[in-house]
């Protein structure tokens, strides 16, 4: 029994603001009457009053809560195992992070996770993480970009084995931006389920003539020295590129995989990649199968079963526009062309 002035150790565990599982928890609440970075930040009743400031407190295996209000800074996770946790990722709960004089959130440490959050970026970067084990999902991204040179809406640069899912990231038609870019030397990243728009001029907009884009962007781009990327089921609409495979040098990609997406409307590739399968001497190692590319006519479902009549096989590896017959394929890679 524990008898007066005496403490238990589940006292002691709470007041230390441990979890059963190891971490520590703090909360930020930028709207509330009292929050401020002065706070201990243990409770929604003391919060602090930034994110920067709760970082300020971390430690590593820390979580993070962040009630609903925009949050005009920029901020670096500098610790392992950090969780940023907002309500939601979109609507008027969201907890928005407008960045302010540079990239919206830089990670410096591996194994962190963002999650039910948003994040607005004007002529910055809105996540740039490097190291090993990232997790980003349900995440609401806006670029404005007007600067000229690329910027990012997730880029993850030598990050193995990172995953980034079900996030809205929205280009909003500006020059010279790319929604996800896995960076260099990047290995294991698998990218799936996100809804990518604006990446460039697509179809139907005023900068798109004959298939080229006055406005050039990127929904997805893959560095040439990261490897078995995975990009599957995921949704490319309404920009330039869907996905853009770089080539600087001579050796071929290896291991990536493009499966089970959905593009259109994009002005220029659906997907680009400049090497070739059937050059024995530096061939394409790129898998590409059953994504389904959004040409006039292709919308059926005379089965009604929920999927379109024809799932494309670019099993070359190059975007190519379908013919008459729906299995047969151009010889050479030719650029988008009004199709939608």
């Amino acid at each position: 029994m524990v008898y007066m002035a005496q403490s238990s150790i589940r006292f002691e565990i709470s007041e230390l603001n441990v979890s059963k599982s190891g971490w520590t928890t703090l909360f930020v609440d930028g709207s509330y009457t009292t929050a401020s970075d002065a706070n201990d930040g243990y409770s929604w009743e003391h919060p602090k009053k930034t994110i920067s400031g709760a970082l300020a407190a971390a430690n590593p295996w820390c979580k993070i809560y962040v009630k609903s209000t925009e949050y005009p800074e920029s901020v670096t996770i500098p610790y392992e195992h950090v969780q940023l946790i907002g309500m939601t990722e979109d609507g008027p709960s969201v907890a928005k992070i407008v960045a302010t004089g540079g990239t919206g959130i830089i990670i410096t440490a591996g194994f962190c996770e963002i999650m039910n959050m948003a994040v607005e970026a004007t002529n910055q970067h809105a996540i740039q993480a490097t190291l090993p084990g990232h997790h980003f999902h349900n995440l609401a991204i806006s670029l404005v970009n007007t600067s000229g040179t690329a910027k990012y809406g997730i880029w993850a640069n030598d990050a193995d084995k990172c995953e980034i899912d079900n996030c809205h990231i929205d280009g909003n038609g500006d020059d010279e931006v790319i929604g996800i870019f896995v960076g260099d030397d990047c290995v294991d990243v698998n990218v799936h389920d996100n809804y990518i728009e604006g990446f460039g001029d697509g179809i139907g907009d005023a900068g798109c003539v004959a298939g080229v884009c006055t406005n050039n962007g990127y929904c997805i781009g893959i560095a040439e020295s990261a490897q078995r990327v995975r990009v599957h089921d995921n949704v490319c609409i309404d920009g330039c590129v869907g996905v853009y495979f770089y080539k600087t040098g001579g050796e071929a990609y290896k291991g990536h995989s493009i499966l089970h997406n959905q593009f259109y409307e994009l002005c220029n590739y659906d997907i680009f990649d400049q090497f070739d399968p059937d050059d024995d001497s530096n061939p394409s190692g790129i898998m590409i199968r059953e994504n389904f590319f959004g040409y006039l006519g292709w919308y059926g479902d005379d089965d009604r079963d929920g999927r379109a009549n024809y799932m494309v096989d670019a099993g070359s590896n190059f975007d190519r526009a379908p013919l008459a017959n729906p299995r047969a394929w151009e010889t050479q890679a030719i650029q988008r062309s009004n199709n939608i």
